[in-house]
């Protein structure tokens, strides 16, 4: 079983505008044919979608998700557009499970919101694969895939699994350490790297009993590893860029018309 949690946070100030960036209008015209290819099996019939929803529909055609879980801002959890996104998904993959639930003020308390939905309304989560990506990170291309259904099968052949597997690629910029403005060290290139989503947990770990986190993480495999699990890397995609910046999506990404 696969479960897929897309975390719809983020205030989108970073990018500009009113609306944050994982709602706006994705358009296939204007890409760069690299992107187009990558995102064209996801659009399908459609010319433009918003954001969240062309990453949605990135897992949909390419891995057997059982359950999506969107998990949006308030503010817009009840918006038309997330509400025709949501319905068009349940049209054109009618087997899949979809529900929505209200994220946090950071990050991690979206994860963790995400986390006590899953495990208090889901009563077939045994041996599941549980997603936790991103949806302002659509370029997942075939070969990435192939690397993410070899890792849920690892979780799914070794239940119960305490391992949390997370992407990442090797850091090809020199990096340094700094406060205050002041450079305080250059860490080993050659043992970092940056680190993706999806983050892939077995969801005996999601739903197990654990301390209250007492920091604001950035991402899960930092929170389990603090949690004393044991948290592996398998190969993250180039491809896999997080929009963050206008200049990340220059062409093709444009205020949702309505």
């Amino acid at each position: 079983m696969i479960v897929l949690v897309l975390l719809l946070g983020g205030s989108g100030t970073r990018f500009g505008g009113g609306l944050p960036k994982q709602f706006l209008e994705m358009e296939l015209s204007g890409m760069e044919d690299a992107r187009r290819r990558i995102l064209e099996p996801a659009f399908g019939q459609y010319t433009k979608l918003p954001l969240f929803e062309v990453t949605a529909r990135a897992f949909l055609t390419s891995l057997g998700v059982d359950v999506l879980l969107a998990t949006s801002p308030e503010a817009y959890i009840r918006k038309d557009f997330f509400l025709n996104s949501m319905d068009r998904l349940r049209n054109d993959f009618s087997a899949t499970r979809f529900y929505a639930t209200e994220g946090g003020s950071t990050r991690h308390i979206s994860f963790l919101n995400s986390a006590r939905f899953l495990c208090n309304s889901q009563r077939s989560l045994e041996q599941a694969a549980v997603l936790v990506h991103d949806a302002n990170r659509p370029y997942l291309d075939a070969e990435f895939f192939t690397g993410i259904r070899e890792t849920c099968a690892k979780i799914h052949q070794n239940h119960p699994s305490d391992t949390v597997y997370i992407p990442g690629i090797p850091v090809v910029n020199s990096m340094v350490s700094a406060r205050d403005e002041k450079v305080t060290g250059y860490p080993e290139r050659d043992s970092l790297m940056d680190v993706q989503t999806p983050q892939i947990i077995p969801s005996h770990i999601l739903c197990g009993k654990r301390t209250a986190s007492k920091k604001d993480y950035t991402d899960e495999g930092s929170y389990f590893l603090d949690l004393g699990y044991s948290v592996e890397v398998f190969p993250g995609s180039r491809e896999n860029i997080k929009i963050t910046f206008p200049q990340d999506a220059p062409d093709h990404l444009r205020r949702y018309s309505t």
